[in-house]
């Protein structure tokens, strides 16, 4: 376990920053060519294949049982909103307060958990939504305008969504 122990570094906000994707292929990087100096393989290709989110984290085999607390992905997801934009972050936060719907809640969970997930080029779905958030705070305090901003941004402007659709890197282009 990176810095010491589990306890450890989960509990030194500094160290936090370091569970992410990016940091997570920069140590995949580092492990490549390592492997490729030690192999005298300098000059040999690398395929590189990873599977969604989980694929491109610093550790999944932590996440198990009694070992990295169940809630951690919906952790690192709202962070990646957080470090984009505080106010679509709170915006978010509040949409959460929403009580009247347990489906609207789970809905608007699944987009933003999908749009943390495929966050990288050529869309950057979180900071969509969240630009869109921050243009409409400008305009509104409405919490749910706000949040159809950012629906809106990643989904079209429509009059329904199919919230049950999620669109992956493999869905841009077709």
């Amino acid at each position: 376990m990176p810095f010491g122990s589990f306890e450890e570094a989960y509990s030194n906000t500094s160290t936090l920053g370091y569970f992410n994707s990016a940091q997570a292929l920069a140590d995949y990087a580092e492990v490549l060519v390592s492997l490729k100096k030690n192999l005298s393989a300098g000059s040999s290709p690398v395929i590189v294949i990873v599977g969604s989110y989980g694929g491109t984290s610093s550790a999944p085999i932590l996440y198990f049982e009694d070992i990295t607390p169940h809630e951690q992905y919906y952790l690192i997801a709202t962070n990646d909103y957080k470090e984009d934009s505080m106010t679509c972050y709170d915006t978010i936060r509040q949409s959460c307060r929403i009580k009247s719907s347990s489906e609207v809640k789970n809905d608007l969970e699944r987009i933003y958990t999908s749009a943390a997930q495929y966050d990288k080029p050529p869309i950057y779905p979180v900071k969509m939504i969240c630009d869109a958030i921050d243009v409409a705070s400008k305009r509104t305090t409405d919490i749910l305008a706000r949040i159809l901003a950012g629906v809106a941004a990643v989904k079209g402007n429509e009059t329904c969504y199919d919230l049950n659709q999620i669109v992956t890197e493999a869905d841009i282009g077709w």
